[in-house]
Formats: structure tokens, sequence, C-alpha cells
């Protein structure tokens, strides 16, 4: 992961020294202005006090780390930023009349990134440093870094680094950063569950994370990548546990085709809890199984895409899904193209909705296709930048709406919409291609 430098906003205080509330009525000019005060202020502080940090003929106290370096700092400075500090330097503790203080729970990077934030305000932050500058920030209190690196991780963190992190926070016992790791978990819960890493969860951490109802994935999902789970571990844990682990699964959230096709063939779906869901949708007003089956998931697909043409369509998301809009001001001839990532495997196919509407009747058509080849630099055509292998072609009507699938047959993937199919080989990525001629139209596109 790239690193990022963050800067902690400067509140407005007024003489007194408290938050100004009161200007919030002022003009918009005059919120401008103040906006580049602060942020000039900020530069001022940055330039003045971080050349200190440097300047070792100022320092009046000096920390001796873990890893047997000297950092040298002021007192006045850190104490300021830091209640611990402050405690530490100007309380009754021992450490208040000493010139050396030793930290041995704080390394060198860890302890120049917090006084580099003292001093500045700003942090240089990654992956790699984020959970010794959680502990470093809230060991030493310092509230504002803390919020920082908290958003850092709600936004910034990838799949892939969670799960080393999710280990610490485990192995030293840091609930707050345990807790903050389940959060990103459930809301990364589909990018999560196809990780390879998510067979290695421990039980109690697997059943923390099926309980909650704020997992971002379908249930059929989740069930397959239990089953996963369960064959990666099934030496190690005890049957009993096991059985906990398949009545988190929320049965009747998956739809009747999967659970008779998909979840009755592994044989490892709880038999009462898998009765009660076909009974569900059979007779919903009827169910007399476990309420907590039926709570919904926060499930809200997250879209991968990329916009081909962006000079010809613009691409936005929508609580329902994806708005494909072809620009109405181009006057150029070529077409406008938009691919979306899916992920089909065996058991599971993809299924998908498609909404289209024209404001003409111009030969206009649509494309749902699966397969996607981009030129080359050398062969770059600003009209037509790549070609369109196979597909379905939607065309003759100025407004449709239809539902299609999307599956994996052996070597091959199979695109079907009604009862037209396409069958294209398996490549690395699958796409589904919208692919629009006609100006001043719209897709409204949604997964199932």
């Amino acid at each position: 992961m790239s690193e990022e430098t963050t800067t902690a906003p400067l509140a407005k205080r007024s003489r007194s020294g408290r938050t100004d509330a009161s200007r919030a009525d002022k003009t918009s000019s005059t919120a401008e202005l103040s906006t580049s005060t602060s942020m000039q202020a900020s530069t001022w502080c940055s330039t003045t006090f971080g050349p200190l940090l440097e300047d070792s003929s100022t320092h009046d106290i000096v920390f001796k780390t873990s890893d047997g370096d000297s950092v040298g700092a002021h007192r006045l400075i850190v104490a300021a930023g830091s209640p611990v500090f402050r405690a530490m330097l100007y309380g009754n503790m021992r450490e208040s009349s000493q010139k050396e203080i030793d930290l041995p729970t704080t390394d060198t990077e860890t302890l120049n990134k917090l006084l580099t934030f003292l001093y500045t305000g700003k942090v240089d932050v990654d992956s790699d440093c984020i959970v010794q500058l959680l502990e470093g920030a809230h060991y030493f209190d310092i509230a504002s870094l803390v919020t920082i690196l908290v958003d850092f991780f709600r936004k910034s963190l990838m799949v892939k680094d969670i799960f080393p992190i999710l280990e610490i926070s485990i192995d030293k016992s840091f609930d707050w950063l345990f807790e903050l790791c389940l959060e990103f978990m459930y809301n990364h819960a589909e990018e999560v569950a196809h990780d390879e890493n998510f067979r290695s969860l421990s039980s109690k951490v697997l059943i923390s994370f099926c309980k909650s109802s704020d997992l971002n994935i379908r249930e059929n999902d989740l069930f397959l990548a239990v089953v996963e789970w369960y064959k990666h571990n099934q030496d190690q844990v005890p049957e009993t546990v096991v059985k906990i682990v398949f009545q988190e699964i929320r049965y009747p959230l998956i739809p009747t085709s999967d659970l008779v096709n998909v979840v009755r063939p592994t044989k490892m779906a709880d038999p009462g809890l898998y009765t009660a869901a076909l009974e569900y949708h059979l007779f919903p007003d009827k169910y007399e199984g476990p309420q907590n089956q039926i709570i919904p998931r926060k499930y809200q697909p997250r879209y991968l895409y990329k916009n081909v043409t962006p000079g010809f369509v613009d691409v936005s998301e929508s609580p329902e899904g994806l708005v494909i809009t072809r620009n109405h001001h181009m006057t150029r001839q070529g077409y406008a193209l938009c691919l979306v990532q899916v992920q089909p495997t065996e058991q599971r196919p993809v299924h998908f909705k498609i909404a289209f509407k024209f404001r003409s009747h111009n030969g206009h058509h649509v494309l749902v296709t699966r397969s996607y080849l981009q030129y080359s630099d050398s062969v770059r055509n600003d009209l037509y930048p790549g070609e369109v292998i196979g597909g379905i072609d939607l065309a003759k009507q100025w407004e449709c709406e239809c539902v299609g699938t999307v599956s994996i047959r052996g070597e091959s993937v199979v695109t079907t919409i009604g009862d037209v199919s396409k069958v294209t080989p398996i490549e690395n990525e699958i796409y589904l291609c919208l692919h629009m001629y006609e100006p001043n139209a719209e897709i409204r596109f949604s997964f199932l």
C-alpha cells in the first residue's frame, strides 16, 4: 500500500481559547477566508515547529526507545500534545526529574512518527506501520491522531492487510483493534470471504463474523466461504463447533434454487434450519423458525467497473446499482462502453438486471457480453479503443428491462439473457460489457 500523509485540521478558537461556533452565520466569502487563514496557520506551525524536532541543540528531554536509540524532543511541545507525556514530564512521576526517559514499548520509527505529528500535525502512515502507530497513539492518549488513524484504517486499508493486523490484535489482546478489524471485515465481507486467508480464521472469529447483521455479503457467498473454511479446518475443529458455525448461516436469505442446487449437495447445512428455510420460501407468513434467521444482512454490491470511453459515457453508483449515461453532447459517431466485473463460480452463477431507454429511435443497441479486448497504444483509436468479442444484442427496442445470468460451465463462461445465450472461453477476469451506440441513452444495471 502506498504511503499517505494526513494532516490534523485546526479548530478555530476565540480569544478566550474556546472553539468559536458563533460565526456560522457569516457570508461564504468570510468562511473561505477563515479556511484559507486556518490552512496558512497550519503551514506556519509545521514550518516553525517541525525544524525544532531536528535541532538537537534545543532539546531538553531524551527518550530511550525499545531498540536502544535515543530521540530528543522538547518537554513543553510533547506535553502539550499528550496527556500521558504531560503527566510523565510535569506530574508526580519520577520521570519529571529525569533528562532521559525509557520508553520500553515504543520503537524508534514509531516514536519519530508520533513526535512529528505532535510538532507538525502531519503523519506518514501505511499498512506496515498502522498498528504500531495506533498502539502508540492510544498509549500516549493523542486523541486527534487516533481519529486520523482510525479513519485511514476504515477507508484506505486493503483486504489483504486486515488478516495480519487481526492476528496482532488477538496476540496482544488489543480489544479496540480487534473491534476495528471486525468492523472493516463486515464492510468488506464479500472480498474477505473470497480471500484465501479466510480459511485460516479461528472458529471464534468466524462465529463473530457470521453472527453480524452488518455483513456486506450475499448469504449464498457466505455459506460457500464457510464450507471452504470447514474443508480446510475439519481435522482441527470439533464437530460441535462446526455445528455452531453453520447454525449462524441465515438460510431463509438464500434463494430457493440455491438452497436446492448449492446448499443441499454439500450436506453441511443444519437440517432443521434448512427445512425451515424451504418452508419460509413457500409460506413466509407461517414461518416458525428462529427469528434471527430472517434478519437481512446489510448487503450492498460493490461494483468493480471500468469506464472504457470516459469522453462518451458517465457512470455513477446509486443504492439500486450503476447508472450509465451516454453523453448527449457528443457529435462524433462511436460507441460508449463500460465494463462491470463479475465473479461467478461453478456452484454460484451471477444474476443481474439491466434496464435501458433511449430518447430517440435511431439505430441504437446495447450489447451485453463477456469478453473485451483492448487495443494496444500503438493501434489506439479514440473512437474505437477496443473490440467486443461475442455478445447478446438487445437492439430493436427503445426501452427494455430484462434479467440475465453469468455462469461457469466447464472451461467456458455462459452469458444468458432471456432465452438467448452466448458461450465464451474462461479468461482471467470476467466482464459484462455494456455497449451503447446511441447518444442520450441510459442504462441501469444491478446485481440480483
